[in-house]
């Protein structure tokens, strides 16, 4: 049900912008964690997005959807979401920090579909 308002909201902000719908569905899965109601007013469209794509990222943790959601925002997501974020260890030793790069957008064509048709050899995702 978490993901449905989610996708309600998303998608009334696309249409008919920041409203009390959008709220009341947003509220809807804060309240039931004991969270603050979102915010009143948002500044533009963009704005709501970026709130509903935290809330994607935060309501959804661990559901296997975050690598889909990330494969339909924007670059400017993509930039802000994963660059220079520091991937570290249960002990608290940094191993690599990521570096945006427009290949991470991408996904390898699998190899199980190359040897089922060759022809598509030729036309790997550049990097892979």
């Amino acid at each position: 049900f978490a993901e449905i308002l989610l996708i309600y909201a998303e998608a009334r902000i696309q249409n008919a912008g920041y409203d009390a719908l959008v709220q009341s569905a947003l509220n809807q899965l804060r309240d039931r964690v004991g969270m603050p109601n979102v915010p009143a007013t948002l500044t533009g469209k963009q704005a709501a997005l970026d709130l509903v794509a935290n809330e994607r990222r935060i309501e959804m943790a661990g559901e296997g959807v975050r690598a889909l959601d990330l494969s339909r925002y924007e670059d400017a997501y993509w930039q802000k979401a994963m660059n220079n974020m520091n991937i570290t260890m249960p002990d608290g030793d940094i191993t690599i920090t990521t570096k945006w790069s427009d290949r991470m957008r991408l996904r390898p064509i699998p190899q199980t579909a190359i040897d089922r048709n060759p022809i598509l050899a030729t036309d790997q995702n550049p990097g892979y």
